[in-house]
């Protein structure tokens, strides 16, 4: 009889369907190409390629073409101690567990068993026991010894059971690219914090440059005054002046601090343990000549959120597969195979073998509605996901061109401000010479410094914002995640696990 339940098995096994529709990728309604950015004046930018391929085979990561040495140490151990990357980690982690358990699923199951019991009947219950027993034909105690297996296998006609795994495998890969989104955030965070940072050293480096020019000049100018060759009012114009730079260096001192508490906080530590490496020499991070932004196309490949959201999409997509098999019949086969005995003595003899082998099948008649409204839901959540994944599209090609936009313009206006700071150098110089001269009274000196420490100002905050507007564009760009992956799992056998493929 076995054997013809072994066939049955066999035959229903390869006869098995699955329910619901297969995933296509979706195919996203981008440009051609960017548009690069270009600025309504007509000027050209030659800051950014479109050769996607420097990127993908680049070994460095991003952050180490600003060469400085100081920003790619605090990024690798922000890495490796920031808090919201363990959580994503841990995320990740119970992503698999949940996976690998539907996976399980589609194996039969195996339990052991074993039971030991004493009972007495009633002398007064149903039937003859009383009566035998009270002729002392009978015992109303009994014994009941038991040790077994029992084993269990729900065959997956339908596929219900399959794209419950698919969808389980798909979410693993979107936590999988989440945590890569996350890891690329707080590398742009710290490189972000660390520009600041470094901006604030370098304004005050100038504003303190500029108060020991404005303590000279006081010093000539109290002279003069002392000497009767000009008035007083042209020393307190210059006190007036020192005075307001010395105001502004509390705010500076600041944004110095602050940057690097932040930098503490997302590298997992206490603020102030990063001091001494911060005190290390470093300049505001100059981005490279050329930044990869490859086409718009190569977003849904680079960018991790997109990734995400396709396999979101995805494991939606095998939900409603689902649903739909619980609409459907279902086979499951049993057996067990034990020991049972009366006595504990008699529990190993060969007469005491008992088993128990055969199908059982389930049919929903009616579940008031219940899988029906389970299926409608499934297929809403999946027009949902395919709202995300096509918002998560616009959001990532917004943030690209405007990306583009800012690295050009804060560009071009470092470039002007740079020319304006020399210029205002030499009138200022000239305008102290022409002081000295008495030709030029002291306003004239007054308005040219003031307009060097102004101009030198906004070229240092240039620089910042140039350094910023880089860092976004690479973030917007997906870039880094290659240099990344090795963050993620040991290997890429570990991240598929049995049957998965790579994300």
């Amino acid at each position: 009889m076995s054997w013809r339940y072994a066939l049955v098995i066999a035959l229903l096994s390869t006869v098995g369907c699955t329910v619901g529709q297969d995933f296509d990728p979706p195919v996203a309604a981008v440009p051609v190409e960017y548009q690069q950015g270009g600025s309504s004046d007509g000027v050209e930018t030659v800051d950014v390629i479109f050769d996607v391929s420097a990127v993908l085979e680049r070994e460095q990561p991003w952050w180490q073409q600003f060469n400085e040495p100081v920003l790619s140490e605090l990024i690798e151990g922000a890495i490796a101690g920031n808090l919201r990357v363990e959580i994503a980690q841990a995320r990740l982690e119970e992503a698999r567990a949940i996976r690998n358990a539907r996976a399980g699923r589609l194996l039969p199951t195996v339990g052991a068993s074993s039971t030991a019991g004493r009972s007495r009947a009633s002398a007064r219950g149903p039937g003859p026991l009383g009566s035998l027993a009270e002729a002392g034909l009978a015992s109303l105690e009994n014994e009941q010894y038991t040790v077994g297996f029992d084993t269990g296998w729900e065959l997956d006609l339908f596929g219900g059971v399959r794209r419950g795994r698919e969808a389980s495998q798909a979410r693993f890969e979107a936590t999988g690219e989440n945590l890569r989104a996350m890891l690329l955030a707080v590398a742009a965070e710290v490189a972000e914090a660390y520009t600041d940072h470094r901006g604030a050293e370098l304004r005050l480096r100038l504003a303190r440059r500029n108060l020991e020019i404005q303590e000279d000049t006081s010093r000539v100018i109290e002279a003069k005054v002392t000497s009767g060759l000009v008035p007083l009012i042209d020393l307190e114009r210059t006190r007036t002046l020192k005075a307001s730079l010395e105001a502004a260096l509390a705010p500076l001192r600041v944004q110095r601090a602050a940057a690097a508490h932040r930098l503490a906080t997302l590298s997992g530590l206490l603020p102030g343990q990063l001091d001494r490496l911060l005190q290390q020499p470093g300049e505001v991070p100059e981005p490279p000549p050329a930044i990869a932004s490859g086409l718009p196309a190569d977003l849904l490949l680079r960018r991790p959120d997109l990734r995400a959201a396709e396999r979101e999409l995805h494991a939606s997509t095998a939900d409603i597969g689902a649903a739909v098999a619980d609409r459907f019949p279902k086979i499951s086969i049993g057996g067990s195979f034990g020991l049972e005995s009366a006595r504990l003595s008699d529990l190993f003899d060969s007469a005491a073998h008992a088993w128990a082998f055969g199908p059982s099948l389930s049919l929903p008649i009616f579940q008031g509605g219940r899988l029906t409204a389970q299926v409608a839901a499934a297929r809403s959540r999946l027009e949902v996901a395919e709202a995300r994944w096509k918002l998560s599209v616009l959001g990532a090609l917004e943030e690209v061109e405007t990306g583009l936009v800012a690295y050009e313009q804060s560009k071009l206006a470092q470039g002007a401000l740079s020319d304006a700071a020399e210029s205002s150098a030499k009138t200022s110089e000239l305008a102290g010479v022409l002081y000295e001269l008495g030709l030029r009274d002291h306003l004239v000196l007054l308005d040219a410094q003031r307009s060097q420490t102004a101009i030198e100002d906004s070229l240092a905050l240039a620089r910042i914002n140039t350094a910023r507007s880089a860092i976004q564009l690479y973030k917007a760009l997906g870039g880094g995640w290659q240099a990344l992956e090795a963050q993620l799992e040991p290997s890429g056998e570990e991240l598929n696990g049995p049957g998965g493929t790579r994300p």
